[in-house]
């Protein structure tokens, strides 16, 4: 008995120390300590005590434009880069992923000097109305990779399904879970 409380504690534990948070069509799940600050259009995520340095994802304003091709999503995150000041000559190779709906494009470039050194991955995520662009920027840290690469990979794509029922109009959100690529694995990419 002693054993079932035990790990019913531990699960509760564990849920409550991550929080769900959407952006546009995006779902997504914070580690504690990680907070969302509102700038204008966009949205960062940002971990309490590090938020002079670069580990944190900023969400850009969903756009109504389809990124279902590499050269597309080129297009737009070069776009982003230039309002950002930022180059992305050094960029890796486009990764894309798709499945029935959706499609998501990355590349990662490194930036800074070896001292002040870190790395900004781009990714898309686009449904059949609009598209999300964000940026992870990540230190050599390892924890703020894993903490990165846990968010990354929660994200979920919502959509907005309808349904009659006795003459009513439902409308309810559906999450379905898509494959972001792990900053990890964009990082090993780069050339």
């Amino acid at each position: 008995m002693k054993k079932y409380l035990l790990i019913t504690f531990l699960t509760l534990v564990g849920y409550s120390s991550f929080s769900q948070s959407t952006f546009g069509t995006l779902s997504y799940t914070a580690a504690e300590g990680w907070y969302a600050k509102q700038t204008a259009d966009n949205t960062a995520l940002l971990k309490k005590g590090m938020e002079s340095a670069n580990c944190k994802i900023v969400f850009f304003k969903p756009v109504r434009i389809v990124t279902y091709t590499g050269a597309l999503y080129i297009k737009y995150r070069n776009k982003l880069a230039d309002s950002a000041g930022l180059a992305t000559a050094t960029a890796t190779h486009v990764q894309e992923q798709d499945g029935p709906g959706w499609a998501i494009f990355s590349s990662l470039q490194n930036v800074g000097t070896k001292s002040d050194a870190y790395s900004i991955a781009f990714y898309s995520i686009s449904d059949t109305k609009q598209t999300v662009f964000f940026t992870v920027y990540s230190t050599n840290d390892e924890l703020c990779t894993n903490d990165l690469d846990a968010i990354i990979q929660s994200i979920n794509l919502t959509a907005l399904t309808t349904a009659q029922s006795d003459n009513k109009t439902k409308t309810k959100k559906i999450s379905r879970r898509i494959r972001v690529l792990p900053l990890k694995a964009l990082k090993t990419m780069v050339y």
